[in-house]
């Protein structure tokens, strides 16, 4: 239970800073907080939920569910350049209603993070990412982590290792 309570919580705390990313967008006043802190924060909460998936990648369920969502795994990855390596070559053309602040484009149709040529859409990609937790909290339990084999050779030399050193 406390595992599902966690996720839940995590998910919940990613909404919220979704959340906040669109709350300057009704006022354009210069002096009205910018969503560049949040939009890092959320993507920051983002990789951390995808961490948890990821440590849990020996249980072939959770190899599979990875499969079935596997574009959204590249797209994750934005974070690890959010803010670095900018190419405003690829940045999309402006059209009036758009205001793009620190690699974040908020508009009312297609909000989303952009990092070099990569993508976050806070629409369809949070959703996306939400329907892949909630499938990956209904497979907890997961498998135990398998034991790591060792070599008959390598257990005969920790056993005369282990001899020696206790002398």
């Amino acid at each position: 239970m406390r595992f599902v309570f966690e996720i839940e919580s995590k998910i919940r705390g990613l909404d919220f800073q979704r959340k906040r990313i669109f709350e300057f967008f009704p006022n354009n006043d210069p002096e009205s907080p910018k969503p560049t802190h949040d939009a890092d924060f959320y993507m920051v909460l983002l990789r951390r939920l995808y961490r948890r998936i990821e440590n849990e990648q020996y249980d072939s369920r959770v190899g599979n569910l990875k499969g079935r969502f596997s574009g959204l795994h590249k797209k994750i990855k934005i974070r690890d350049h959010y803010e670095h390596d900018i190419n405003y070559k690829t940045f999309p053309h402006i059209t009036p209603g758009i205001m793009i602040v620190c690699g974040v484009v908020i508009n009312k149709t297609n909000p989303h993070i952009i990092s070099g040529d990569k993508k976050w859409l806070l629409n369809e990609d949070h959703e996306k990412f939400k329907n892949l937790l909630s499938e990956f909290v209904k497979l907890y339990p997961f498998a135990p982590k398998p034991k790591q084999k060792t070599s008959l050779l390598c257990r005969i030399l920790k056993k005369i290792l282990n001899k020696f050193c206790k002398k």
